[in-house]
C-alpha cells in the first residue's frame, strides 16, 4: 500500500509541505509547469537548495509581481466598509483570473491593504478566494480539494471571532501566494496519489503572535481549533509558531491518522525548510514507501473437536456461544452422521495453544461429550484494520484486510442492520446508499 508519512516534529506551513512533497515527485518539470500556467498572473515558483542544521532539503519561493511572499504566519478581520470587495463587483478578480499569459492586473483600491514598510497585499474574503479557484487552470479533484481546505479555515475563523463565514476577511490567507501555496499541495498529492496518509503529532511551539486583534497566543486561536482531535504539543525550547491554519488545514484535508511512523519500506524522501533558524532543523520530513500488508502474521493454533448426537439445536447454540464470548478464535459446527445413522453434529473449537485448557473445561461442562481430540495447524492471517466511515445514515466501521497481494473491505453488519431497521430500508438500498455517499 503506497503511504506517505509527514513529520511533524517542527510544526506544519504550507510553503514547508509543498517544499517536502516536491522533492518526492518524479517529475518536477511537470509540477512547475503546472504552478506556472495556473492563471495567477505574474507567479513565479522557485525552488532553492536551501539547509537547516546541516540537512540539505528544498524552500519553494512564492514570487508575485517579483516580490517573495510574506511570513508564514497570518492575519484575518471581519469585513467592513473600508475594507471588502462588493461580491457583485469582480472586476479585479476578473483580471486575476484572466488568460494565464497576460502580464497585467488591476485591482481595486479596497481589495488591497496597505502595511508600513512593508509589501501590498491582496486580501480577499471566502466569495472572493472561491472565484478565484474556481478559474485555475487544474483538475476538479484539485480545484475540490483547495476549496474545501478555505472553506476549513474561514470555518475556524468564524467560530473564533464568532461571525458568519461570508464576513471573514483574509489578510495572508487571502494573498495569491497563499493561494498559490494551497494548490501547489494539492497538485503535489495528486501527483503522487498515495493510498494512504500518516503524519507524526503535530509541534505547535508556543509564546504568542502579533494579529490585527492584538497578541495572541501560540498556537493562533483558528489553528487550534483546526487542529482539533490531533495530537499536539510545545516544546520549552523552541519560542514561535511553528503550526499555521494553511498547514493545519491540510492535514486535516488529507491525512487519515495522526501516529508514529508505520512498519513501511520508505523508498522516497523529502525535506521542506522553513525561513526561521531554531535550534533543532526546521522542516518537514515526508517519506513515501509501501506498508507491507503481505507480510501477514502467522500463528500456531490448536483445534478442539468432538461429536455431539445427544444435544438439541438450542443446547448446542447456548454451548458455542460461551465459547465464543471466551475468546475462542473460532466456533462452528459442522452436521454429520454416526453409527446407526443417527444426526449428529460435530463441535470444532480453534484456541491458541495457551488457551487450550480453559476451552477444554468449558466444552466439557457445557456440552455432553465425554472425549475432546486435539490438532495443531498453521494459521496465516491477514493483517486488519478498522476504518469509521461518516454516512447520511451515520457512522459505520469498514473492516479492511490486507495480505498476499490482496485486499479486502467489508461493513459491520449489526451497524448495517441497524440503520436499515431504524430507516425502514432493505440491507441492500442502506448498501447502495452508503457507497453513493462515499463517492460524492
Amino acid at each position: 500500500m503506497k503511504t506517505l508519512y509527514l513529520d511533524c516534529s517542527m510544526g506544519v506551513a504550507g510553503d514547508m509541505l509543498m517544499s517536502a512533497l516536491y522533492e518526492l515527485v518524479e517529475n518536477k518539470d511537470e509540477f512547475l509547469n503546472q504552478m506556472h500556467n495556473l492563471g495567477l498572473p505574474n507567479l513565479e515558483i522557485i525552488p532553492k537548495t536551501t539547509s537547516k542544521c546541516s540537512i540539505f532539503g528544498t524552500h519553494i519561493d512564492v514570487v508575485i509581481n517579483g516580490e517573495i511572499e510574506s511570513c508564514q504566519s497570518y492575519d484575518c478581520s471581519i469585513k467592513d466598509s473600508h475594507c471588502s470587495i462588493d461580491s457583485t463587483d469582480c472586476s479585479s478578480l476578473n483580471s486575476t483570473c484572466s488568460s494565464r499569459n497576460s502580464k497585467a492586473t488591476s485591482t481595486t483600491t479596497d481589495a488591497v491593504h496597505h502595511h508600513s514598510g512593508e509589501k501590498t497585499h491582496l486580501n480577499y474574503g471566502i466569495k472572493e478566494i472561491r472565484h478565484i479557484v474556481s478559474h485555475l487552470n487544474i483538475t476538479e479533484t484539485v480545484k475540490n480539494n483547495v476549496l474545501e481546505v478555505y472553506d476549513s479555515i474561514a470555518s475556524a475563523e468564524s467560530l473564533v471571532h464568532n461571525c458568519e463565514i461570508e464576513n471573514i476577511h483574509f489578510h495572508e490567507l487571502g494573498s495569491l501566494d497563499a493561494i498559490a501555496d494551497i494548490t501547489g499541495v494539492c497538485i503535489l498529492i495528486e501527483m503522487l496519489a498515495p493510498d494512504v496518509i500518516y503524519a507524526s503529532k503535530v509541534h505547535v511551539g508556543r509564546g504568542h503572535v502579533k494579529s490585527s486583534h492584538g497578541i495572541l497566543p501560540v498556537p493562533a486561536p483558528a489553528t487550534l481549533h483546526l487542529l482539533k482531535g490531533v495530537p499536539i504539543y510545545s516544546k520549552e525550547e523552541i519560542i514561535g509558531e511553528l503550526a499555521t491554519p494553511t498547514g493545519a488545514a491540510l492535514l486535516k484535508q488529507f491525512v487519515k491518522k495522526f501516529t508514529c511512523m508505520p512498519s513501511m519500506t520508505v523508498t522516497k524522501i523529502g525535506y521542506g525548510m522553513g525561513t526561521k533558524d531554531f535550534a533543532f532543523a526546521n522542516c518537514i520530513r515526508a517519506s513515501l514507501g509501501d506498508i507491507q500488508c503481505n507480510e501477514s502474521s502467522t500463528k500456531t493454533v490448536v483445534e478442539l473437536s468432538c461429536n455431539i448426537d445427544d444435544m438439541t439445536g438450542e443446547e448446542l447454540g447456548f454451548a458455542m456461544n460461551i465459547l465464543m464470548e471466551n475468546g475462542a478464535l473460532d466456533v462452528y459446527s459442522t452436521p454429520i452422521y454416526m453409527k446407526k445413522w443417527r444426526n449428529a453434529n460435530i463441535l470444532t473449537v480453534t484456541t491458541l495453544e495457551c488457551e487450550v485448557e480453559k476451552f477444554l473445561q468449558l466444552i466439557f461442562k457445557h456440552t455432553t461429550t465425554i472425549g475432546v481430540r486435539k490438532k495443531e495447524f498453521q494459521r496465516f492471517e491477514l493483517s486488519r484494520s478498522c476504518e469509521t466511515l461518516s454516512t447520511p445514515l451515520g457512522n459505520i466501521n469498514k473492516k479492511i484486510s490486507c495480505g498476499f497481494e490482496v485486499s479486502k473491505s467489508k461493513l459491520e453488519f449489526d451497524q448495517l442492520a441497524k440503520m436499515a431497521k431504524d430507516n425502514n430500508l432493505s440491507l441492500f438500498e442502506v448498501k447502495c446508499l452508503i457507497e453513493k455517499s462515499l463517492k460524492e
